[in-house]
């Protein structure tokens, strides 16, 4: 992975360098590195087990047309690690899990063209 991490355009952060690095190192496209990082896995490395799984599905379906990331991967980290905030009548603010929080699915919602299965 080192030497696709040289190769990251210039202007990036080290944050998106290392995840377009990742891409580039496990064979995925530039413009598919470039989808990435444009994602919040560009920003983030919270979650790192879970979303090194996303970029080698990703990185492993080459058809997947890259203007599909963002909402494929907006898809996958809202169904598995977003809370819903509910505030009951007369109460304060609470704090739910979504009904998929164990979610390893990249599903048909995400994508219309394509399902693909994460585990984890």
């Amino acid at each position: 992975m080192a030497y696709p991490v040289l190769q990251a355009p210039a202007h990036s952060n080290i944050e998106a360098v290392l995840r377009w690095g990742q891409v580039r190192g496990l064979d995925g496209a530039e413009h598919l590195a470039e989808a990435v990082v444009q994602t919040p896995l560009g920003t983030s490395y919270t979650h790192e087990d879970f979303c090194e799984k996303v970029v080698i599905v990703l990185v492993e379906q080459q058809i997947l047309d890259s203007t599909l990331v963002r909402s494929i991967v907006d898809c996958i980290h809202l169904r598995k690690f977003a809370v819903q905030e509910v505030v009951p009548p007369g109460s304060n603010v609470e704090y739910r899990d979504l009904p998929e929080p164990n979610s390893g699915m990249i599903s048909p919602i995400c994508s219309r063209r394509h399902s693909y299965c994460i585990s984890g």
